[in-house]
């Protein structure tokens, strides 16, 4: 999961976007998404020239349009993105938005790459008919507007809603595997408390099987071993905490479940590619710093042409 990955940006200052999970007003939320297993959720209207491309981002994107079309390009081509289709961006890979035509309005979240999306991994971006692809839109946009109200409670509710119509949206094209499900609730569980002292061992014996055979299961169905997960589940909420705004590197150590601080932020650098402290001052600077915007109340307006290697927790609209 780096922290640093590689951008490409070519939006029009006619662009706007309201989103949920980077700036500092939108810091109080960060912890409720994060329980969903989302880094960030927003609306877009792209007009003029709009025109986004990731690549090695930690996490999926998913883009819902709802009036207007675009289009999702990676190396081998383009796929038009119509009204009514859910576009899935795997993590890690190199793919792309862009506006066709005159104006393209669509919704967007960013799932972290963690047991809960397992269902989103891929090696290409996929685009499919979605479930109430309006409805979710106007879901997203309520939390949007929520949120830039300081309206904490109905905000969180919005962000329920919205992640319970995005799951419809995704649909289950064949029953999941129930192993699978059992494990992703397990680490689920991890998650909503890493300050925990989970164990391998611990984790076996709550899933019923010996530590070994829970090692092969996490390999086959989740990819990774269960000392893996349980770092990536530490790390990805020490970047939420980040976001919400925490300061401290000792009391961040103490939130994932490190009783040394010197331990946390080896692993954290090592995971991350920076130390925690940098990364602290990274989500202190200003979006300004690396996207021009002005920003009234949660609507943002971009400029144009910028090719940049971003940080990819600082306060900034990350579609």
């Amino acid at each position: 999961m780096p922290l640093i990955y590689q951008e490409r940006l070519d939006i029009s200052p006619a662009c706007r976007q309201s989103f949920i999970g980077g700036q500092p007003f939108h810091r109080p939320h960060v912890p409720t998404l994060f329980d969903h297993g989302i880094l960030m959720m927003g609306i877009t209207e792209a007009r003029e020239r709009y025109e986004v491309e990731r690549i090695g981002v930690s996490w999926h994107v998913a883009a819902i349009g709802l009036e207007g079309e675009g289009e999702v390009f990676d190396e081998a081509g383009s796929r038009p993105l119509r009204p009514g289709q859910l576009a899935v961006l795997p993590a890690l890979g190199r793919a792309g938005l862009r506006l066709v035509g005159a104006c393209w309005r669509f919704a967007w979240l960013l799932p972290y790459d963690r047991p809960r999306w397992a269902g989103l991994h891929g090696a290409l971006p996929t685009i499919a008919p979605a479930v109430g692809a309006e409805s979710l839109y106007h879901a997203i946009a309520l939390a949007c507007g929520e949120a830039a109200l300081a309206e904490q409670g109905q905000a969180t509710a919005a962000i329920g809603l919205a992640v319970t119509l995005f799951e419809r949206a995704l649909g289950q094209p064949r029953p999941a595997d129930a192993t699978a499900q059992r494990l992703a609730a397990l680490f689920g569980r991890v998650e909503a408390a890493p300050a925990e002292d989970w164990r391998t061992e611990q984790l076996a014996a709550l899933h019923g099987v010996s530590p070994t055979h829970f090692h092969r299961l996490c390999r086959q169905h989740l990819g990774r071993s269960p000392r893996t997960l349980l770092l990536e589940a530490r790390m990805a909420r020490a970047q939420a905490l980040i976001l919400a705004g925490q300061d401290s590197v000792t009391e961040l150590a103490l939130a994932v479940g490190y009783r040394e601080i010197a331990s946390f932020s080896r692993r954290f650098a090592q995971h991350f590619g920076t130390p925690p402290s940098a990364a602290i001052r990274q989500a202190r600077e200003p979006a300004a710093a690396a996207i021009p915007a002005h920003q009234s109340g949660s609507e943002h307006h971009h400029g144009a042409s910028l090719h940049a290697t971003a940080a990819a927790m600082p306060g900034k609209p990350l579609i």
